[in-house]
Order: structure tokens, then sequence, then C-alpha cells
């Protein structure tokens, strides 16, 4: 085997260069050792620089080694003078700590002590707290008590929120109570704040007195929003309220008599005073009337305004609350709400008219003796009593609208007497004579126009309805103004030597009360027929007497008795004088009833009277064609049935 040949220099580059060639250039190291290599390579890739490279390099190399031992020197004293630092601070810290020790040691009492303050100063905020709390729930400063009670200072807003806060106080009092450690101080703070309450009423009624005194100019009330604020506090206390009341209830009195009197008796630029008109009663009882009654109405709205409100109404059902003994008092007025309030108000004060208005009354029924115009003077007192209960001015049991009702009663009394005193005239005088001529006597005729008047007004009036009550006093009125007069045309009549003529008058004065009953038929349906039955009985008795009249006329009267009908002369004497009154049977008829007010009556009458006489002659024919044949009695007694009828009108 042989030896290896030995190295060549060739060989030793080749090997380098294909080991450098062998490196991939991605190699990081390898990119870092060219990158340096060619920075250093930039003054020129020569050969005595390839040469010098490594010692170049290894110079820098040791060069950057000498300048980082001197800094790192540097470095190093840095440190050590940080140690010797250190330490210092080490040493501060350990004398500080012992200090520190030493002070904790000594502060732990004072910390204890501290603690003990603060415990107690948490006590005292939390008493001072309640103290407060009470304070500001139940004491009253000094101010507000003279606020509430002071007469020298005004009642204002500052007073009702004093009032406010005293009556919350009141109330906050039975929390108290109920413990028995402060039952007592709740007791005498109670008793405390009710005298306040108490004076502090006293002194808004005061001043709501003084103030209607003040306020109440002409027959209008100055209204303000104080005013109603106060009246709804006082409203609290009904016993203080109604003696507040009173002061109105008097002054509105004294003003509204004064302006009633003056509208009496004083005369304006515009009008007469309503005494000037007492002449005529039914428009001076009207005047008075209508007065009272708008000054009702003004004093009704002037009260609305003070009491129809929201917090007069809570008021005066807290005052019912408050004071429930109030009501059961004999003597007290309805104060339960605003509505009632006002009507007891408007009454009281409308009261004071009732004396003056009395006494005028009284004198129109003292003087009047005309019974329409007392009846009308009832129905218009009678209105404005109901236009006072329909409007709910005044409560039933209202001193105006019983004083009404006693007028009115009074006017019926009156009504009635002068109606008997009428009647009592009639009675006592001369001796009453029909008219010739059988017409309704003129006081019958004045009566009855009377009646119309009486009628007319009850048909107008408010008192025209269908209940019972209503319907009886009218019926009994028609009675007491019709069947007196006809009875004394009764007695009249009875007088009268003539029948006929006593019965045409009889129906003649039934015929003018029906004429005049008939222009108000739904009142008087039930009189007129009571009439159609007495006329329809004289009629009768009419048709009768005219029906005899036409027998003793015609000479058939009891022909059955009187004559021999068998005898022909007797028989051509009655066909003679049959004759001789048959022409004339119907107008004699009239002319005998022509006295009769209603023509009608005349007619019906001699018309049945015409069929009765047609019937009995029938008979008569009848008998004679038995006692005759039909030739001879054609020759003695020609006149038939159908002739006679047509004769006497009926066909």
């Amino acid at each position: 085997m042989e030896a290896a040949a030995p190295l060549r220099p060739d060989n030793v580059i080749a090997n380098k260069i294909a080991s450098i060639l062998s490196v991939s250039y991605t190699d990081h190291s390898m990119r870092q050792a060219l990158e340096s290599l060619d920075s250093r390579m930039k003054q020129g890739n020569t050969t005595s620089a390839r040469r010098h490279l490594r010692s170049n390099t290894e110079a820098e190399i040791i060069k950057a080694n000498g300048q980082f031992l001197k800094s790192f020197s540097q470095i190093t004293e840095q440190i050590r003078e940080i140690g010797t630092t250190v330490e210092s601070l080490n040493a501060q810290y350990a004398q500080m700590h012992r200090a520190i020790t030493q002070s904790t040691r000594s502060s732990g009492r004072l910390a204890k002590e501290a603690a003990e303050l603060k415990d107690k100063q948490d006590q005292v905020a939390s008493k001072k707290a309640l103290l407060d709390a009470f304070d500001t729930t139940f004491v009253v400063s000094e101010s507000e008590i003279e606020v509430l009670t002071s007469t020298a200072v005004p009642v204002d807003d500052k007073f009702f929120q004093s009032l406010a806060r005293v009556k919350d106080i009141y109330t906050n009092c039975e929390a108290l109570l109920a413990s028995e450690s402060t039952s007592e101080g709740g007791v005498e703070l109670m008793t405390s704040m009710s005298q306040n309450l108490d004076s502090a009423y006293s002194k808004l009624s005061f001043s709501v007195q003084h103030e209607f005194k003040t306020l109440l100019v002409g027959k209008y009330l100055q209204l303000g929003p104080k005013l109603r604020r106060s009246l709804a506090v006082l409203a609290e206390r009904p016993s203080i309220l109604e003696s507040t009341l009173s002061v109105l209830v008097d002054t509105r009195q004294k003003a509204l008599s004064l302006e009633f009197m003056n509208a009496l008796t004083s005369e304006t630029a515009n009008s007469k005073p309503i005494d000037f008109y007492a002449y005529d009663a039914l428009r001076y009882v009207g005047d008075m009337m209508a007065w009272i009654h708008s000054a009702a109405v003004n004093e009704k709205e002037n009260l609305d305004a003070l009491f129809q409100t929201d917090s007069m109404s809570a008021g005066l059902a807290e005052g019912m609350a408050s004071e429930p003994w109030w009501k059961d008092q004999e003597q007290h007025h309805n104060l339960e709400d605003a509505r009632s309030t006002v009507g007891s108000l408007v009454d009281r004060i409308t009261s004071i008219l009732v004396k003056p208005l009395q006494v005028r009354i009284d004198q129109v029924l003292s003087t009047e003796t005309a019974p329409t115009t007392i009846y009308q003077v009832s129905n218009v007192l009678s209105f404005y009593r109901a236009t006072f209960q329909k409007h709910s001015y005044l409560g039933p049991e209202s001193g105006l609208i019983s004083a009404l009702e006693r007028f009115h009663h009074a006017c019926t009394r009156q009504f009635r007497r002068c109606l008997e005193d009428r009647l009592s005239s009639f009675r006592d005088s001369a001796k009453f004579e029909p008219p010739p001529y059988l017409q309704p006597p003129d006081f019958l005729v004045d009566a009855m126009a009377e009646l119309n008047k009486v009628l007319t007004s009850y048909e107008t009036s408010i008192a025209y309805n269908d209940s019972d009550e209503s319907t009886s006093t009218i019926r009994q009125i028609i009675e007491d103004m019709t069947e007196p007069y006809l009875e004394f045309c009764n007695r009249a009549a009875s007088d009268m030597p003539d029948g006929m003529e006593m019965e045409i008058f009889q129906i003649n004065c039934l015929d003018q009360v029906k004429m005049s009953l008939l222009l108000f038929s739904s009142l008087t349906d039930y009189k007129v027929q009571q009439l159609d039955s007495r006329i329809d009985e004289l009629v009768e008795v009419l048709v009768a007497r005219q029906f005899r009249s036409f027998l003793k006329s015609s000479n058939l009267q009891n022909w059955d008795q009187r004559h021999d009908l068998s005898d022909e002369q007797v028989v051509q004497q009655l066909a003679a004088q049959l004759d001789e009154w048959l022409p004339a049977a119907t107008m004699e008829s009239n002319l005998a009833l022509q006295r009769l007010t209603s023509p009608r009556l005349g007619s019906t009458i001699t018309l049945r009277a015409s069929q009765q006489f047609a019937t009995t002659f029938a008979e008569f024919r009848q008998h004679l064609s038995t006692v005759y044949d039909d030739t001879k009695l054609a020759t003695i007694f020609p006149r038939t049935e159908s002739q006679v009828r047509v004769l006497l009108a009926l066909e």
C-alpha cells in the first residue's frame, strides 16, 4: 500500500474554498461574519489588508476590552458607594424602628382614651339629634305662639302655618301617650297645645267676625281668598263656626231688611216703590215675592263662593268628626256639609223678611174682596214656595217656606170666606125675579166669569198636576162657585107661576154654567157630565110638556076616553081641528121655546115632542081603521101618518 501523498498548498486552498462554498448563504453567523468583514474591508481588499486582518482585529478587541475595564471600574466604585449608602439606611431604619416601637408602646393609652372620647362624642351627637327632632316635632317657638294668640298680630299666612304646626304637634302627642315614661309629658304638652289651639281659633273667629262687619257693603259680599281660607279652618270647630256665622247672619239680616224696606217705600229714578202698587193686590204680592226671590238667589251665590270649596268640605267633615256631640244639641244649625250650610244660612238670613211680608199679605187679605184676585195671589205664593224648594235655595223646614205655606192657607181661607160673604149678600138681598126673557141672571154670569179666571189661574199655576190632592181641591172650588148660585137660581125659578118658564130658566142657568166649564174640559169633564144629566132631566120635562101641548092643540088628548069615534061627525071635527093646527105646530113650539139660550135644545125638544105625537097619531089612526073601512076613512079623516110626519118636519 502506498503512502498518502503529502498535501499541497493548492489542496489547502481548495479545501478552504470548498468549505466556504459549502456554507449556506442563509446561515446567520456566516452572514454576520461576512458583514463584519465587509465593514473592515471598506478601504480596499488589498493583500496588506488581508494579511493584517487578524492582527488588526485582535488589536481592536484588546482596545475594546481595555475600555470596558476602565468603564467597569467606575461602576464598581459607584456600587461601592451605593453599598455604603444602603448600610447607612439600614442603620437609620433600625434606629427608626426602635423609636416607632417605643412610641407605639407609649401611645396605646392615648389611643384608648381617644376611642372612649369618640364613643362619648357619638352619644352626644345622637342625643343632640334626638333633641333637635323633639324640638322640631313638639316645641313651638315664642314667636309662633305670639302669632297665634296675640290680637295685635294680623291673621296672615304665617298664622295659618303656625296653626297647622300646632295641630300637627297636638296630633303627634299621641305617640308620647303610648309610653309610660313619656305619658305625663305628653299630657302636659297636649294641654298646652290645646290651649294654644283654642286661643288661635278664638283669634281667627274674632278676625272673621270683624271682616264680616267691614266687608259687607250694599247687597254684595266682597269676598277674598283669606276669608274663605279662614272659614275653612273654622269649619274644623263647628261650635266656633256657628257663633262666627251668627255675626254674618245678623249683619246680612240688617242689610237685607233695610234694602227690602227701601224697595217697598223709596222711589228710584227707574221705578216706583213696591207699596205704590198696593191697590193692585196681584202685582203687589208678585213684586214683593220677586224681590225676595232675587235677594235669596244673591245670598245663595255669595255664600256658595264662600263655602262651595274642597277645603271647606274637608273642614266641615273634620269638624263633624272632632265634635260629634255638637250635632246632638237641641239648638244648632245644619253645618254637616257645604250645601246644607249654605241652605241654613240663606234660610236664617231671609227669615228677617217674613215679618214685613206677613204684614203686607195680611193687609192684602183684609182689604181684597174679589175671590179671583185672592186665588191668584195664592197661586203666586205657591209658585214661589215651590221655586224655593225645587232649586234648593231653602230647606223644607225653612222659615220663609213655612211662612209662604201659612200665607197660602190664609189665602185659601179668605177665598172661601169671600165666596161665603158674596152668597150671604145674595141670600139677604131682596127677592130675586128672573129676567123677562128668562136669560141667566147677571150674578150667575159674573160668577162664571170669576170661575173662568180661577180656572185659568189654576191651569197656569205650578199646582196644576194630576195628583189626587190637586184634583180634589180644584173640584171643591168648582162646586163652591157653581152649586150655591144654581141653588139660588132654582129657588128663584120655583117661585115662577109658569112651569114651562121655570124649566126654561133652569135650563138656561145650567147651560150658562156648562158653557163656561167647557173651556176647561180637562178639569171640568165630571161637572159637565153632571150638568148634562140635569139638563137632560129638564129637557125630558119640556118634551113631555110640549107633547101634552100638541095633544091639547090637536084635540087628541085622551082620545080613547073623550070622543065617540063611531060618530062620523066627531071624527070629521077632529080631522078639521088637526088640519087647522098641523101647519103651524112646529113653529108654535119653537116660538114657545125661543127663550132657551141654546137653539139646539129648542129644536131637540120640538123634534122629540113631534115624534111622540106622531106615534100617538099612528095609534089613533090605527084605531080608526078598525072602526071604518079605508074608503070611508079616507073621506072623513083623510090625514095619514106620513102626511103628519111631513108637516111636523120629521121626514
